[in-house]
């Protein structure tokens, strides 16, 4: 393949969940003999609606491609692009871990996509009134778009703050569980003993510099106060 200004891409791995088919093969098989994936809708109850048709993606096991926690925290559309994904870097015999960061980088090409979580929260504040309603564990509608790419390219090394104390240099800048911390004091994070190992070395009082990549998927920097270790 190849554009106007005479670059050229090579397309070294497939990978496909759609109405036709959840594999390369299965997808292939389909276009050749003109299958097609419109069905009854199978994913909602259509007795309100005149249409009663569409195409949907059938028989993804999204535990296949992910744990049970991840498949839990994220959105549909977000479970087929990790799915794609690790079938495109198997194609192309790819292993991400092999891999220098700095060369890998994500696209998804997606439109405004919700996880079902946010209109079942909808109806239900409809039937049962909005003090009813409760986000399911993990679910942050207003972050999922940009969940996505960050899913596919997670942060390769770091460590992972698992909780922040309140009223500390961390909580301050924004540094929240889940979030990871990739180099501090100018130096690369490469694991939670490499981060005590940084701080140990740091005064208390000391300004760092910190980097981390929130759950969002997004880098950001602060500079961070050290606090006195709380006493034995």
């Amino acid at each position: 393949m190849s554009n106007s200004n005479g670059r050229r891409v090579a397309v070294t791995g497939l990978g496909f969940v759609t109405p036709i088919g959840n594999d390369l093969e299965t997808v292939w098989s389909s276009l050749v003999e003109g299958a097609s994936g419109v069905g009854l809708i199978s994913h909602f109850d259509t007795s309100d609606y005149s249409t009663k048709i569409a195409a949907e993606v059938r028989d993804f096991d999204p535990e296949q491609y992910m744990d049970k926690k991840t498949a839990r925290h994220v959105g549909r559309y977000c479970q087929f692009a990790l799915a794609a994904s690790k079938q495109a870097l198997e194609h192309a015999n790819l292993d991400p871990a092999e891999l220098d960061p700095d060369d890998v980088g994500v696209i998804v090409a997606s439109g405004t996509a919700r996880s079902p979580a946010v209109q079942q929260a909808q109806e239900r504040s409809v039937v049962a009134g909005a003090a009813n309603v409760s986000s399911p564990p993990g679910c942050v509608p207003t972050q999922e778009d940009v969940t996505t790419p960050a899913r596919i390219a997670p942060v390769p090394a770091g460590a992972l703050v698992v909780g922040v104390l309140c009223a500390t240099g961390a909580a301050t800048a924004g540094i929240a569980a889940g979030d990871v911390i990739t180099t501090a004091d100018g130096h690369q994070v490469q694991s939670p003993a490499a981060l005590t190992a940084i701080v140990a070395g740091c005064r208390p009082g000391t300004v760092v510099p910190v980097t981390w990549v929130s759950t969002a998927g997004l880098a950001r920097t602060s500079r961070i106060l050290l606090s006195p270790a709380p006493a034995a």
